[in-house]
């Protein structure tokens, strides 16, 4: 699998594509997925994966991801559900992503996030169509990642929008397992701020 620095190698051939449309919704288009094959293509990629994690910054200028971080023996769970359990992530990374305009909820939560321990998250993926299963690979989009968060003496859920642009996936005969993130957005609890959240990018993959 290339490395992100090479993305544009991994952006997905049909953007047009919704990815809250996961399931088929009963009409005769070629490529959408029905609940029982996705429920199956699901079922087949679950397991607990691990392998090195990194952390990239978007250069507009170059129109390329640049590796800022990376750390090893991060380890994930694909569940059948399509959700994903990520653990000993590093947030305060996202803290150099979000836009804070003067908005007190977006400083205390850059703060909070710049002193935050490793945390263990919760993503969301989708297989969208049939387009992205083929006999060799089984690809999805990342949705969103989710944690909690303790600061000014409240939880809060922090929801990070991903971009369904780009694609992670699962190799058939290897077992090799690839995730990709790439932040599109932000939640604080239910307050979205669409465009406090400049892009960065998470990877991991289990070779």
């Amino acid at each position: 699998m290339k490395k992100l620095n090479l993305i544009s190698m991994m952006l997905l051939f049909v953007t047009a594509l919704s990815v809250m449309s996961c399931v088929n919704n009963d009409n005769n288009s070629d490529n959408l997925i029905s609940k029982a094959d996705q429920k199956a293509y699901q079922q087949r990629i679950s397991g607990t994966y691990s392998g090195k994690t990194r952390l990239y910054s978007f250069d507009a200028n170059s129109n390329k991801f640049v590796k800022q971080d990376s750390t090893v023996n991060v380890a994930w769970t694909l569940n059948a559900d399509s959700t994903m359990s990520i653990t000993n992530v590093p947030v305060k990374f996202f803290a150099n992503y979000i836009t804070t305009s003067n908005n007190n909820e977006l400083v205390n939560l850059k703060a909070a996030l710049a002193a935050a321990p490793n945390q263990n998250i919760k993503a969301y993926y989708c297989i969208p169509s049939t387009n992205y299963v083929s006999s060799t690979s089984i690809n999805y989009v990342v949705t969103a990642l989710r944690f909690s968060l303790t600061y000014n003496g409240a939880a809060h859920v922090i929801t990070i929008l991903t971009n369904a642009n780009y694609v992670g996936g699962w190799n058939v005969t290897q077992r090799f397992a690839y995730v990709l993130a790439v932040t599109a957005g932000l939640y604080i609890d239910s307050t979205y701020y669409s465009s406090n959240m400049t892009t960065t990018a998470i990877e991991m993959d289990s070779k």
